[in-house]
């Protein structure tokens, strides 16, 4: 049986629903802005999470993810939808280089973003999330096709 899956624009009440069920209680600020586009992953009624990227260049963009608890133990799929999402995103984008940041102490996040495909940039941002508290980053590299 083929399993009903959708990404759509997020709304506020996906986020209020993020908010009630976060599966890490890392998110906390509302990404809903004009800065990002944002997107609800839906599996057949239930909200799995939300996520979005910010442009900072023509081909470099931030993004993020945030699970809920609805997954249940439904992770390896999550992951494989939600990576192939991304990298569908970024070749409709023209995206070389995104990018991707988790508060230092925060294991879930470094696993989750290793999942979907990226690498430690290599150095520590200090203070990142305010004072005291620093995120690494992370990085993935697309590789865009020349047309003509």
């Amino acid at each position: 049986m083929m399993e009903k899956t959708e990404f759509r624009v997020m709304t506020d009440s996906d986020y209020e629903t993020l908010m009630a069920h976060t599966l890490y209680d890392q998110q906390k600020e509302n990404p809903n802005s004009p800065y990002f586009e944002t997107f609800a992953y839906e599996h057949h009624g239930e909200l799995f999470g939300c996520g979005g990227f910010q442009m900072i260049t023509e081909t470099t963009a931030w993004c993020w993810v945030c699970l809920t608890d609805l997954i249940g133990n439904r992770f390896v799929p999550a992951y494989r939808v939600i990576r192939e999402f991304l990298e569908q995103w970024c070749k409709d984008h023209g995206i070389i280089r995104l990018q991707a940041w988790v508060k230092q102490d925060f294991p879930e996040g470094h696993r989750l973003v290793n999942h979907l495909g990226f690498q430690p940039e290599g150095y520590l941002m200090k203070d990142f999330c305010g004072k005291g508290v620093d995120a690494q980053l992370y990085v993935r590299f697309f590789e865009i096709k020349e047309t003509g």
